[in-house]
């Protein structure tokens, strides 16, 4: 038991010494519920740093097979993994990174409002998928359920950021893209993507779950964060709230 502590102490250090986490914000780490939706270019880092950060249960919602297209940028997955289902290999890859995790695969396509419902089930909510419908799926749900939602996108050289938390927030995803809802195309197969972009849009939405969970404050609520990879340029636009927004208003 004293072995385990000590093992569990171990591999926290560096994150317990930073003041905004410390000993109580490890252990907020280890009892939350985080559910990324999608497990490509976004959800690879978000699972690496999620998990690696202490995560107490981690789901993962995708439906698809690893493709050989998907290795420069998800860096998840290695050739070795090409035709299996993303889930079972990132299950792999988290049980051997910290098998403390409770990590959850869930094969399944949200293509419907009822297929949202197990977002209730989790604390925080991070949207790395591809589609615009989708992603308003989830917004609806985690407005009416007033779950915390991070929503992430990147196409080409260019990413966004979007934080929904109920108690401050006074505006959603929808208020920006709601007119879309019905898009469901992929804009890295439209336009390519640069694979590092994703990782540097992964890692700022898992820096920002883990903020929110151990209490430290998000400048980035009603903001629409932007990052343009050629320029190195980040931008800043408040998202004011929609009054003809179909979901919060």
């Amino acid at each position: 038991m004293q072995n385990n502590l000590t093992n569990e102490y171990n591999r926290y250090l560096r994150q317990i010494l930073v003041k905004e986490v410390g000993g109580q914000g490890q252990k907020r780490l280890e009892n939350s519920k985080v559910l990324v939706v999608g497990a490509g270019g976004l959800g690879s880092p978000l699972v690496l740093y999620l998990s690696a950060a202490g995560i107490g249960t981690l789901g993962l919602i995708d439906y698809d097979l690893v493709e050989l297209s998907n290795l420069q940028r998800q860096i998840l997955y290695k050739s070795s993994d090409v035709g299996r289902k993303k889930v079972k290999s990132a299950m792999s890859v988290v049980k051997n990174l910290n098998p403390a995790v409770n990590f959850l695969g869930i094969e399944k396509k949200l293509s419907s409002y009822s297929d949202t419902k197990i977002l209730n089930e989790y604390d925080i909510i991070i949207d790395g998928s591809d589609s615009i419908k989708v992603k308003n799926l989830v917004a609806k749900r985690c407005v009416e359920a007033k779950k915390v939602l991070i929503t992430g996108s990147a196409s080409s050289w260019d990413g966004q950021i979007f934080i929904y938390q109920p108690e401050e927030s006074v505006s959603c995803y929808s208020c920006i893209y709601g007119e879309l809802s019905d898009n469901n195309s992929n804009e890295c197969a439209d336009f390519g993507i640069i694979g590092t972009v994703t990782g540097i849009i992964g890692s700022i939405m898992a820096n920002e779950a883990i903020k929110l969970i151990v209490g430290a404050p998000s400048f980035l609520i009603n903001t629409l964060y932007i990052f343009d990879g050629l320029s190195q340029d980040f931008r800043k636009i408040k998202v004011p709230k929609n009054p003809k927004c179909r979901i919060c208003s």
